[in-house]
C-alpha cells in the first residue's frame, strides 16, 4: 500500500474530547449538568446512547465567549464602581476644603471689622 492511500483514508477524529472517566458518579454528572445549565447556558452537551453526557471541543469557543463577556462586565462594574467611589470622596473632600476657606474667609472679615471699628474709636 502506497503512502498517499494511507494519508487520503485517514478517518476524521471525533469533535468530542473526554475527561475524567466515563460514569464514575451519576451524582456528579447531574450536579454538573446542573451548574452548566446554570453558569453556561450556551454550551451545549450530547448525551451517548449508554447515558454518558459528553462537551464536543468545539463548544470551547462557547466557554471563551462567556468568559470573556463576564470579565468585561466585572471589570465595566468595577470601573463604574471605581469612578462612583472616587467622586464621593473627591466631593468630600471639596467639601472639606471649601469649609476651611470659608472659615477663613469669615476669620478675615471680622478682622477687616475689628479694625475698623478700632480706626472709628
Amino acid at each position: 500500500m502506497s503512502l498517499s492511500k494511507v494519508i487520503r483514508q485517514v478517518p476524521e477524529a471525533p469533535g468530542t474530547v473526554f475527561i475524567g472517566e466515563r460514569h464514575q458518579s451519576t451524582r456528579r454528572e447531574e450536579e454538573a449538568v446542573a451548574l452548566l445549565k446554570r453558569e453556561f447556558p450556551s454550551v451545549s452537551y450530547v448525551t451517548a446512547p449508554d447515558g454518558a453526557r459528553f462537551i464536543p471541543i468545539a463548544e470551547a469557543f462557547h466557554f471563551l465567549e462567556e468568559l470573556n463577556r463576564r470579565v468585561e462586565d466585572a471589570s465595566g462594574r468595577a470601573l463604574r464602581q471605581g469612578y462612583q467611589q472616587g467622586k464621593e470622596e473627591g466631593l468630600a473632600e471639596a467639601r472639606e476644603v471649601l469649609k476651611k476657606v470659608e472659615t477663613a474667609l469669615a476669620d478675615a472679615v471680622r478682622q477687616r471689622e475689628l479694625l475698623l471699628e478700632e480706626a472709628r474709636e
